[in-house]
């Protein structure tokens, strides 16, 4: 072993009593661009996840970020850990000088962006997802917790610098030319068109864009897309919170359902008999997703809510309309940022002919577009998932 990887299990050592640190071994198991990841195992398969958060990034030594990412991904994970336990990975040790989290090591799930590649369904996604989003969504809210103790959470999870990340690469550099952006070049008219010089489309991401940096309604994943859901057919476990804060509830629902329709579109577009199966659930998670959460919304309010101002019919209905719009209006962020921002989705990366990119990237800049400027014309999930449906199937033609 190299002596990064020495250093690594004899930190582990230190501290985890159920590794035979005499008798492990280490070796990097991340791929992302932020930190370092390493699993420690010992000859008996007994194994655990070391992340490190060093100042120069993993993709780059001369990027430099705050280790403070790190003690916020500790402490939305400790927070998160004690509302749904089951459905975020066990942390057994944060060291906060050296900035390392060793946590559960879930090499019995994989990784929900990869399993949507490969056509995997998974049964109990919706109504696991939607779980997880009401609850830590919701009980977050200062209409439920005492509103001194969310301050202080909000405090504890002041994260501007990851922040700036998040305003930059979804709220900004999408709607402007710029060296960083990847799309066909036959698509250069169509985006400056409908992106780069569509003032009603920058007013309204403005506008989301100035709720994101001021609404602060819930503690927020703050990345909450299909690379952050280790999963399996029996359960799930949501991950990597480093750009956690307290934001508007829409923006988790929202760049989850976006990020979602990636992989739907692109099978759609290709659908091929074998594939239709996947499709229709792809669809229907979308549809469940949304609207469970909105169930456990209408259910659980009144039993919930603690303010006494928030405890009427007139404002529990508002505050309804309200996230769903925002998570109509995030979700068309996210499809555009994930189409042609500078970390596009996984699926855009993979090749294909000239053509069907093509078509590809104007049916989600489409869809993003149509998502944004109508997300106050939306009302539920069955009702996102007909119109979506619509459009592009008018998408379709127009581009074909």
């Amino acid at each position: 072993m190299s002596e990064r990887y020495k250093e690594i299990v004899a930190i582990v050592s230190e501290v985890i009593d159920f590794i035979d640190a005499d008798n492990a071994y280490c070796y990097e198991i991340g791929d992302g661009q932020i930190n370092y990841v390493y699993r420690v195992e010992d000859v008996q398969g007994n194994s655990v996840v070391v992340k490190h958060a060093d100042k120069a990034v993993r993709g780059s030594d001369s990027m430099l970020l705050s280790t403070h990412r790190s003690a916020i991904e500790h402490k939305q994970l400790q927070v998160i850990g004690e509302i749904v336990p089951n459905f975020v990975p066990e942390i057994y040790y944060y060291d906060k000088d050296r900035h390392i989290l060793i946590m559960e090591d879930l090499k019995d799930y994989e990784l929900l962006s990869e399993a949507l590649l490969n056509y995997k369904i998974f049964p109990n996604f919706a109504a696991q997802i939607s779980r997880y989003l009401f609850e830590t969504l919701f009980r977050t809210t200062d209409i439920v917790v005492p509103s001194r103790q969310k301050k202080q959470e909000a405090k504890a999870l002041f994260n501007p610098e990851m922040c700036e990340i998040t305003e930059r690469l979804s709220f900004t550099e999408p709607y402007f030319p710029g060296e960083l952006l990847h799309y066909t070049p036959e698509n250069e008219a169509f985006i400056r068109e409908r992106i780069f010089e569509n003032e009603q489309l920058h007013f309204q991401v403005a506008y989301l864009k100035y709720r994101y940096k001021n609404f602060a309604q819930s503690m927020l994943h703050g990345d909450l897309h299909t690379g952050s859901i280790f999963i399996n057919q029996d359960t799930l476990k949501v991950f990597d919170p480093e750009f956690a804060f307290y934001g508007p509830m829409g923006f988790d629902i929202g760049t989850l359902i976006g990020n979602l329709y990636i992989p739907w579109m692109i099978t759609y577009m290709t659908a091929t008999e074998d594939k239709v199966e996947f499709t229709f659930w792809m669809e229907e998670t979308i549809e469940r997703i949304l609207t469970r959460f909105f169930i456990e919304y209408d259910t659980n309010y009144d039993a919930l809510v603690t303010d006494t101002m928030a405890r009427s019919d007139a404002y529990k209905e508002h505050m309804h309309r309200q996230i769903f719009s925002d998570s109509c209006g995030y979700a068309g962020v996210e499809i555009i940022r994930a189409t042609i921002g500078s970390d596009r989705a996984l699926g855009l990366k993979r090749s294909r002919s000239p053509e069907a990119q093509t078509q590809l990237e104007r049916i989600l800049l489409g869809i993003g577009e149509k998502l944004i400027l109508s997300r106050h014309d939306m009302v539920n999930g069955k009702n996102l998932v007909a119109e979506i449906r619509k459009w592009v199937d008018q998408l379709m033609q127009e581009y074909a």
